[in-house]
């Protein structure tokens, strides 16, 4: 097995429970639909591995250019989906199961690819960070703007009005976010 075989097997195998997880953590939310399932199922699968590579201005993005990776995300989703029981102790103990997976796989897939980039060792392990860690950071934004706003965070049906929307529950909310807004 070359080096690009060996960096294919370790991301994909980080792909796989980084899309797990995602999708397990949209099915404790009430607001997201299958479509909302699938888009934090991207976010968590290829997230990590999107911002690798274009930290690492390396081209295209595998995931984008593999055949492999969209189909492996949908996958685990649709698992995830038709095998998850309600959300309760259970789940969340397999999302920390599954991200501790993915954050070790994409963090050497990331290591491996800066490596194979020619990048110097500190930005080697600095990549390796980031690329574990990012699917996962991607998936908690939207936890973390609930908390911090008090706002619910929801998947917009028609994602083409989400940015109208989102703009329209901000005006109507404004005393809410005012400190976010202004500054002293």
């Amino acid at each position: 097995m070359d080096a690009l075989d060996a960096f294919r097997l370790v991301d994909l195998l980080g792909v796989a429970p980084g899309a797990a997880s995602g999708a397990l953590a949209a099915r404790r939310q009430d607001s997201f639909d299958l479509v909302g399932v699938l888009g934090l199922a991207f976010a968590c699968g290829l997230g990590g591995g999107l911002l690798r590579d274009l930290l690492l201005n390396a081209g295209t993005p595998v995931a984008l250019t593999d055949a492999l990776y969209l189909p492996t995300v949908i996958a685990a989703a649709i698992v995830v989906s038709v095998i998850a029981g309600e959300p309760g102790p259970r789940v969340l103990r397999a999302v920390s199961i599954l991200d501790a997976l993915a954050v070790g796989f994409f963090a050497v897939a990331s290591a491996l690819k800066a490596k194979q980039v020619g990048v110097t060792v500190p930005a080697m392990l600095l990549i390796g960070v980031l690329g574990g860690s990012g699917g996962a950071l991607l998936r908690d934004v939207a936890r973390l703007l609930m908390e911090e706003t008090g706002l619910p965070v929801i998947v917009a049906d028609d994602p083409l009005t989400c940015v109208v929307r989102g703009c329209g529950k901000a005006l109507e909310n404004m005393e809410k976010l005012s400190t976010i807004f202004t500054s002293d």
